[in-house]
């Protein structure tokens, strides 16, 4: 990953602007010289091997540190305008100032493109995008098949019916969240007011 300056935001929320890349005096090692762009905008050094790791958080695998210059586009928030749980993700997002282009699951149902972009993107198993307690999950057995079904089965299924996808998806240019867990939610996104 290369490493310009700009903003960037941390894996547990925390936005921060690289000012440049410096170089350690006795190892020769490049390291990442940034400010926290919260509180009193602390200064911070960091190896820039560091930077770009994978980490794991909540069974999320993510970049330590994502770019956030994609991020002032919109968001994608994938719903069922009828479903109480997206109801309250909306309810979420407008309370913190997120801009967020809302989309009808019915009316407009991800395509295999799409939900395998955002699989890749989030790096989650496809078990995690089932709604495991719609109807057609239930009425085709799933909780019983699933395990036995191939990815491109499970990617076949979920492109067939809009219903068995989880919702509300929420899509960014660096991450994917299903599924509206609040605490997961205020982690990606600060309060922007």
């Amino acid at each position: 990953m290369e490493i310009r300056p700009g903003k960037y935001r941390h894996f547990k929320g925390g936005e921060y602007e690289v000012l440049g890349i410096a170089t350690h005096s006795e190892t020769l090692e490049p390291m990442v010289v940034y400010q926290a762009l919260y509180g009193e905008k602390a200064l911070w050094v960091r190896p820039a091997a560091m930077w770009g790791e994978l980490v794991e958080r909540g069974g999320v695998i993510q970049p330590r540190f994502a770019p956030m210059e994609g991020e002032e586009e919109p968001l994608l928030f994938v719903c069922l305008p009828s479903c109480s749980t997206c109801r309250r993700a909306r309810d979420f997002l407008n309370s913190r100032g997120w801009k967020y282009t809302a989309r009808d699951i019915r009316q407009e149902p991800p395509t295999e493109e799409e939900l395998l972009a955002w699989q890749r993107r989030g790096g989650l198993p496809w078990r995690r995008f089932f709604n495991t307690s719609g109807a057609s999950y239930k009425n085709l057995r799933l909780r019983e098949r699933l395990a036995g079904l191939s990815e491109a089965e499970q990617l076949q299924l979920l492109a067939g019916d809009p219903m068995l996808v989880k919702r509300p998806i929420l899509v960014s240019p660096n991450w994917v969240l299903l599924g509206f867990r609040e605490t997961e939610w205020a982690e990606k996104l600060p309060a922007r007011l």
